[in-house]
């Protein structure tokens, strides 16, 4: 019960601030940093979709890509490989696709920089939320 309460306090923090400010990077700062909190994590990124671009003919050349809005503690040697990640076939892509949380071993992480990264921060899983 004591967890929840946590929870739902930590939402209405975000909640409020939502409502003071228009600036997205700032409410995604402040989200991500009550987000850890919550969870318990010590490093995390909040990232939002992004277009893909187009030919000149108006045809698609690149999906959709996550770009990062703010960073807690991530290593830097992340910063190339985490700065435009395609949605395709990502885990962001399967969290959207089943509404759920997406979970995985860092020791798993299909990017060998990404997965060398964490785990020389000390990290054990990370994490996809929807």
């Amino acid at each position: 019960m004591e967890e929840r309460t946590h929870e739902l306090a930590a939402l209405n923090e975000i909640a409020t601030l939502v409502g003071q400010s228009l600036d997205l990077s700032q409410i995604m700062t402040a989200a991500l940093d009550k987000t850890m909190v919550v969870l318990g994590y010590e490093a995390g990124a909040a990232y939002r979709i992004g277009g893909g671009q187009t030919s000149g003919a108006g045809e698609e050349i690149d999906g959709p890509f996550l770009e990062p809005l703010a960073q807690r503690n991530m290593p830097s040697v992340l910063s190339g490989p985490l700065a435009r990640i395609p949605v395709k076939g990502s885990r962001v892509e399967e969290a959207g696709r089943t509404g759920l949380p997406v979970i995985w071993d860092v020791q798993h992480h299909p990017n060998p920089d990404i997965r060398k990264a964490l785990q020389a921060k000390g990290s054990a899983r990370a994490s996809v939320r929807r």
